[in-house]
């Protein structure tokens, strides 16, 4: 049997988080969690979930949406699971939820072992991604902030940009790799997740003050090594959540949230094994929903 490690980013929704480790929680699996160093948590609270897996919280980080903080905690968690060598490793956010009983899960790997779940955006290189990874960033967390702050961290951040670009600043010029970009989701094996735990460094400074490169330096890593990209499940690069078996879709330009509505559209997909984005503060009924029903399904053999 394939042993899994679970990666799990949190920040809020601990509730949920609770219901998502039960859910979770099998003989083969062990959960690493990044709760953000914004949060306030109870580490024990979340640790009683587990009957059967072990729990693990990793080193924390201040998590600024497009910052290298995502790669960072991404880091922090492969760095601590590498240590036990698993099988498998899947990177979840908090309001992720399984739409699959665990054991179908679980059989779904053994019959796929071997194979790379990382999505792409493409087969090409596009300047917008190009552009988050040539030029250095800072002050990227101002859409967080309010008022005066707000507005002279976006001064600083775009008078910065310009200043490169007036300069023709390019810090992958040197860099012989064909940049691609998708979903920061994956579930990815060992040899992989050693390899990028090896070459932390050259990505932190590769990686470090750019962009939303947390979409980026995984799928770059894949495309340009062989040998990891003969191992992708789905490769025809087009866009396809298929890739790395979790439903998601986009409206109005951003990440739909299901809702209670969506619950037996769910729950029949045959092709996916997770879903998000699946949110308790905007329909906690969909999320009790999901939860009762793998919960009376889940079957544990010790």
């Amino acid at each position: 049997m394939l042993k899994h490690a679970y990666l799990i980013m949190a920040h809020t929704n601990f509730n949920q988080l609770g219901k998502l480790i039960e859910l979770l929680d099998y003989k083969q699996n062990d959960i690493y969690i990044h709760i953000d160093k914004k949060s306030k948590f109870n580490e024990e609270e979340l640790k009683s979930h587990a009957k059967i897996s072990n729990i693990y919280f990793v080193k924390r980080v201040k998590v600024t949406w497009g910052s290298f903080s995502q790669i960072q905690a991404e880091l922090n968690l492969l760095s601590e699971a590498t240590t036990k060598n698993y099988d498998y490793y899947h990177l979840l956010s908090g309001i992720d939820m399984p739409i699959k009983k665990i054991t179908e899960i679980q059989n779904f790997f053994e019959q796929n072992n071997g194979k790379i779940f990382l999505h792409f955006r493409g087969n090409k290189e596009y300047k917008e991604v190009i552009d988050r990874v040539k030029y250095y960033y800072i002050c990227t967390d101002f859409r967080k902030k309010k008022g005066l702050e707000k507005v002279i961290k976006y001064i600083f951040f775009h008078s910065f940009l310009a200043v490169q670009k007036l300069f023709r600043v390019n810090r992958i010029k040197n860099i012989n790799e064909k940049i691609r970009t998708g979903a920061n989701w994956f579930s990815i094996t060992n040899d992989l997740a050693q390899y990028v735990v090896k070459n932390k460094e050259k990505i932190i400074k590769q990686y470090k003050m750019t962009f939303c490169a947390d979409e980026v330096f995984l799928q770059t890593i894949v495309f340009n090594n062989e040998k990891f990209r003969k191992k992708l499940y789905y490769n025809n690069f087009d866009d396809n959540y298929i890739s790395i078996l979790r439903k998601i879709e986009w409206r109005n330009y951003k990440p739909y949230t299901w809702k209670i509505q969506d619950y037996d559209y769910l729950m029949e997909q045959k092709d996916y094994l997770f879903a998000r984005k699946i949110d308790e503060k905007i329909d906690k009924d969909l999320v009790e929903k999901i939860y009762k029903k793998l919960k009376e399904n889940k079957i544990n053999k010790y």
